[in-house]
């Protein structure tokens, strides 16, 4: 489908006194006829984003998800065709309809070509040194047609959101102190760690592995407090002096009653 698709002029007058056509809270718009397919947003990340794309969305806010919930969807959608608000030469406004599922994808990631073969490409990555963190696809936030969304559509948004906070992680971990670390934490950071239960010196979590800041046990090797005496494994002593003791025991020959000394 073309970008920019033609209606009937005689009715453009309608659209143009609608104030300043849609944005993503939702504004009602004329269909000229012309078959709509609603577009929906979501999010499955736990990051609010407030990130406008004017002219068109000026207000383009974007709610976190939920702790517990797999999705949230934004209180506004768009339609296909997508009704754009544009200015001629006199600064006039004048409406145009336009691909909506396009618009959609610049929406959540403006540096976004849009299309890969005839289907939209949320999986698009690539970003400049003017749009860094413009990409909301990174962090969990994608659109469908679909209402509520698909198994597979969540599944591919928190596939993209996951790599991003694997790629945070690595960053992190790249630091040499601790201040260093805390010089360079920010909000997508400590988002990562948060998913993943990863707590350190830059933060702490509630989310931590049930292993951290367990010890390996000196004799079987599995995850022990460290304040504990004995392994509740395999019942060794954590004292080094009495561990050999006990594995003397351990290894001694089976001796019958009455018979060891």
């Amino acid at each position: 489908m073309p970008e920019n698709i033609q209606f009937d002029p005689a009715r453009s007058a309608e659209l143009i006194a609608s104030k300043n056509g849609p944005t993503l809270m939702g504004e009602p718009t004329p269909s000229f006829g012309v078959t709509e397919v609603p577009i929906y947003f979501y999010n499955v990340g736990e990051l609010e984003h407030n990130t406008p794309r004017p002219p068109n969305h000026p207000h383009m806010l974007i709610r976190a998800c939920p702790k517990g919930q797999p999705y949230i969807m934004a209180r506004g959608s768009i339609t296909h065709p997508f009704i754009e608000n544009r200015k001629d030469q006199n600064e006039i406004n004048y409406p145009v309809l336009t691909n909506g599922f396009k618009e959609a994808t610049k929406m959540l990631n403006p540096m976004n070509p849009c299309f890969k073969g005839d289907e939209s490409d949320q999986d698009y990555g690539l970003e400049s040194e003017f749009h860094q963190g413009d990409n909301l696809g990174k962090y969990g936030v994608f659109w469908s047609t679909h209402n509520p969304p698909l198994d597979s559509e969540v599944a591919a948004a928190r596939k993209r959101m996951e790599a991003t906070y694997r790629k945070e992680l690595e960053r992190m971990g790249k630091a040499k102190t601790a201040d260093e670390a805390l010089a360079l934490r920010n909000n997508i950071s400590s988002a990562a760690a948060d998913y993943f239960g990863v707590s350190a010196t830059w933060h702490q979590t509630d989310l931590v592995s049930r292993d951290y800041g367990k010890v390996d046990c000196g004799v079987c090797g599995e995850k022990i407090q460290p304040t504990a005496k004995l392994c509740i494994h395999c019942k060794a002593p954590t004292d080094p002096k009495k561990q050999q003791a006990w594995l003397d025991a351990q290894t001694r020959p089976n001796l019958p009653q009455g018979a060891r000394a």
